[in-house]
C-alpha cells in the first residue's frame, strides 16, 4: 500500500504546474531613447526582475531598474502585463512600467554585468538580439 501511495503521489506531483514565477521591470525612456541592458546570454531586454515578498510590481521594477542599470526616474502611463512560458517551462508573469528617466547613476549594482543601450524605437526593431516577445511589446506599446 506504501508504495501505491508513494507512486501516486509522485504522478500527481508532476501533474501539477509549476509556480508562476512573478517579475518586474521598466521601459526606460531618457532623452528621446528606449534604455535597455544586456542579459547573461547576450540578448537585450529591459530590465526586470523577481518580486520580493511584500513588494509591489511598481516597487520591484523600480528597484530592478536602478540595480541593473542606474536609472532612477518617474513612472508613467498604465501597466503592461505580460504571461509567457519561457524555454525552461517556466510561467512568468511580468509587469512593465514606462519610466521617465531623471537621472542615471554612474555606479549602481551590476555596472559590471551589463551593457546599456540607448536607441530610438525604430533601431530596437531592427536589433537582432532582442527577444520577440519585448519586439512585440516595442512595436505596440512604445508611440
Amino acid at each position: 500500500m506504501f508504495h501505491f501511495l508513494s507512486f501516486l503521489m509522485h504522478v500527481f506531483s508532476n501533474k501539477i504546474e509549476k509556480e508562476i514565477e512573478k517579475t518586474a521591470g521598466c521601459i526606460p525612456f531618457y532623452e528621446n531613447k528606449i534604455v535597455m541592458i544586456t542579459s547573461s546570454k547576450g540578448n537585450v531586454i529591459f530590465p526586470k526582475g523577481h518580486i520580493k515578498k511584500n513588494e509591489s510590481a511598481k516597487e520591484a521594477a523600480v528597484r530592478e531598474t536602478e540595480e541593473e542599470c542606474g536609472c532612477i526616474g518617474e513612472i508613467f502611463g498604465n501597466k503592461i502585463e505580460i504571461e509567457r512560458v519561457k524555454k525552461d517551462k517556466t510561467v512568468e508573469h511580468l509587469s512593465l512600467f514606462k519610466m521617465k528617466v531623471k537621472k542615471i547613476k554612474t555606479d549602481f549594482d551590476e555596472k559590471t554585468k551589463r551593457k546599456i543601450i540607448f536607441k530610438t524605437k525604430e533601431e530596437l526593431l531592427k536589433h537582432k538580439h532582442i527577444p520577440k516577445y519585448l519586439l512585440e511589446i516595442i512595436r505596440h506599446e512604445i508611440n
